[in-house]
């Protein structure tokens, strides 16, 4: 698998939600770090420089422009895409005017999930 070690950095305060996401990535060989709150998000990108930073836009604190801003001052290489619960039209245009780099609507099959990361890890090596 070519990017089995890549590193993802997710975020989602449903700590059921964040499990299951977190188990499906780590089972298919991503190093994965998990966060329920947006406090502190822009210091373990820094740190922990992600390949991939999976977003729920809709936590408490920060909206989601607000966190792949942060995100991006701390680690501009990472691939930000949205995950949340919102309608694929509002997603959509949330990714396009936050300048994230994707989004996947909660729900999607995990395998779907997997392919959607794959493709953005293929689409940002070459």
């Amino acid at each position: 698998m070519p990017f089995a070690k890549s590193r993802v950095l997710i975020l989602d305060d449903d700590p059921e939600q964040l499990l299951l996401v977190g188990r499906t990535l780590r089972a298919a060989g991503y190093d994965v770090e998990m966060l329920t709150s947006p406090i502190g998000i822009t210091n373990v990108a820094r740190k922990l420089q992600p390949d991939v930073v999976l977003l729920d836009v809709n936590v408490p604190a920060l909206s989601g422009d607000q966190l792949v801003e942060g995100i991006r001052k701390q680690h501009a290489a990472a691939r930000i895409i949205l995950y949340s619960g919102s309608d694929a039209a509002t997603l959509h245009g949330l990714a396009k005017s936050a300048g994230a780099d994707g989004w996947i609507q909660k729900g999607t099959p995990m395998d779907e999930v997997l392919r959607k990361i794959r493709r953005l890890l293929t689409a940002s090596s070459r």
